[in-house]
């Protein structure tokens, strides 16, 4: 089987866009848009390499200590604003920055089904076995039913032919991050796949991509956009209040 490739980005990329022909396709790729109550400071600039990937999905750092239905208000209202679609969303659920116990636990369950309940879109939840062992399976068994983009790397990764080592009591796994490019084990470059960094995470979706569409709700390949509705200028204004806005709160 092939499956459907992709990558995800944030402001550690750059810049973003996309190249005729990556070492591996670019059937999807996620892009960061917050994180705790903050915008992504790139977020807008690397809208328009995004809008020419044809299946794109979203994702929101989640942060302890912030109400949580404050943060997806946060999330949704950006990307809902942002002059380009999305077809689903991670929940980013990771120990840095944070503190893990049973009420996160039950913030990121909340988050993940919350985001989907509100925009239509397949949630997944994503973390790592480490994590998921340590800090959901002592807490609660919710996340079990929850779709999963697993963080598990391989040091020779062949994604079409190998799985992610998965953690206790999860089998609903509909994503992987398996690789990030630039590193000492990986000699592929981020640039090659239109990053403005040799390290660009690189994913695959558990299955070709015509099964992603089936996934997404979508039939056939969605066309690329070729604009979108937002400068340079603009974006720049929007990074400015974006700091404002963080100065008054």
């Amino acid at each position: 089987m092939t499956r459907a490739h992709g990558c995800d980005i944030s402001k550690y990329q750059t810049t973003f866009m996309p190249t005729a022909n990556p070492p591996r396709p670019l059937d999807f790729i996620i892009q960061r848009s917050s994180y705790g109550l903050k915008t992504d400071e790139l977020y807008y600039q690397l809208l328009g390499g995004v809008a020419k990937v044809p299946r794109r999905g979203w994702y929101h750092y989640y942060s302890t200590g912030i109400d949580v239905k404050t943060q997806v208000d946060f999330t949704v209202n950006i990307v809902k604003n942002s002059g380009v679609k999305y077809h689903f969303f991670w929940a980013d659920y990771e120990t840095a920055y944070n503190n893990l116990n049973a009420d996160s636990a039950r913030d990121i369950v909340y988050m993940t089904n919350e985001v989907e309940q509100r925009t239509g879109l397949p949630s997944m939840l994503y973390t790592n076995p480490a994590i998921w062992n340590a800090y959901l399976e002592p807490f609660t068994a919710l996340h079990r039913l929850l779709k999963v983009a697993i963080a598990q790397y391989y040091y020779y990764p062949n994604p079409d032919t190998k799985s992610p080592s998965l953690p206790k009591n999860c089998t609903n796994w509909k994503m992987w991050q398996y690789g990030i490019t630039g590193s000492y084990y990986n000699k592929e470059n981020g640039t090659a796949y239109g990053s403005g960094n040799i390290h660009l995470d690189l994913d695959t979706y558990n299955g070709t991509v015509e099964e992603l569409d089936a996934f997404l709700g979508l039939s056939g390949v969605v066309p690329p956009v070729s604009t979108i509705d937002i400068t340079a200028e603009l974006a720049t204004i929007r990074a400015e209040l974006d700091k404002i806005q963080a100065k008054v709160g």
